[in-house]
């Protein structure tokens, strides 16, 4: 629909992080599915008819004038090494992160679905979330 991979994730992460805000607001609780599919088509038309580059762009504008960023320089530093860090991850990293935080999968099922042992993944997932957690932690 959006016919960049890239602006394709950006539309995905920004759908599940604005359902996981408003996992309140939806009807079926056992089954949110198709209100969290509708959240998702409506960020990708969002981002297709290019509100975000216009969003972005006059806070960029804005932070020039003023000088300000909407959070401190710390914050900034903090939040683009861990955007790094997770772009550093190998694909088969980013599949283990997807399914157990973005798909919700429990260690057994992924391991199932990977056709892996189930040590195999939660030893993965640990160090992940080790290599992770240097990052979001040491100073900048």
């Amino acid at each position: 629909m959006l016919g960049d991979p890239y602006t394709a994730d950006e539309a995905a992460q920004e759908a599940m992080t604005r359902a996981w805000r408003q996992r309140h607001k939806c009807r079926d609780q056992g089954a949110p599915g198709p209100w969290v599919a509708q959240i998702a088509r409506n960020e990708a038309l969002r981002l297709r008819a290019g509100e975000k580059k216009q969003s972005d762009m006059a806070v960029r504008a804005a932070d020039d004038l003023t000088g300000v960023t909407p959070f401190g320089e710390d914050e900034l530093i903090r939040r683009v090494s861990v955007q790094q860090m997770l772009c550093a991850l190998t694909l088969e990293e980013r599949q283990l992160i997807d399914l157990r935080y973005k798909d919700d999968l429990a260690q057994p099922a992924i391991a199932k679905l990977l056709g892996v042992p189930e040590g195999t993944v939660k030893v993965r997932l640990h160090r992940l979330r080790q290599r992770l957690r240097r990052v979001i932690t040491e100073e900048p």
